[in-house]
């Protein structure tokens, strides 16, 4: 009775192995990895962020399809893609000659605004010194206005007191021969 029971339990089990479902695990997610085939009541564990499930007859169309384009005569194709990198390259190379221009204009301009920033404090040192000796020839001026003036002053005094003793000797004198 054991044995049967035994033999029940294990093909029980062998049953439920037949009809259990399969696991596959996909997880080459580049996009050049091959296809991966599932069957009814298969179970698949996708570790990629997106894939495409697809039927039989839909994987034919598509297998006929890229066998077709493989076929195509893509000589026109090249030439274009040739002739797009040849003006690339001549783009690049304007785009190089270019930079090299504005580094030289940009060098240029920075030395002529160092040269100028240099000018200016050169020239405002040569306009502090010439508003000194401005200032100090105009404290000289109105020195020698005044001296001038104390000295007009000084002669209209002498001349004053010229004239006053003048006149005193001739009255004296007019006065004495009297």
């Amino acid at each position: 009775m054991k044995r049967v029971l035994i033999i029940s339990i294990l093909f029980y089990l062998y049953i439920l192995n037949i009809n259990a479902q399969s696991i596959k695990i996909y997880s080459d997610c580049n996009s050049y990895s091959k296809p991966l085939l599932l069957k009814y009541n298969d179970t698949a564990i996708i570790k990629c962020d997106s894939v495409y499930v697809i039927n039989l007859t839909r994987y034919k169309l598509y297998e006929k399809s890229v066998s077709l384009i493989k076929s195509i005569d893509y000589s026109n194709v090249n030439l274009l893609i040739n002739s797009y990198n040849n003006e690339i390259s001549l783009y690049k190379l304007w785009n190089d000659s270019l930079q090299k221009k504005y580094n030289n204009i940009s060098l240029l301009y920075n030395n002529t605004l160092n040269n100028t920033q240099n000018s200016l404090v050169l020239i405002k040192k040569d306009v502090t010194t010439a508003t000194d000796s401005l200032i100090s020839a105009n404290n000289n001026i109105n020195n020698a206005l005044k001296h001038l003036n104390i000295a007009k002053w000084e002669k209209y005094k002498y001349l004053g007191i010229g004239i006053i003793s003048g006149t005193l000797t001739t009255l004296l004198i007019v006065t004495y021969k009297k």
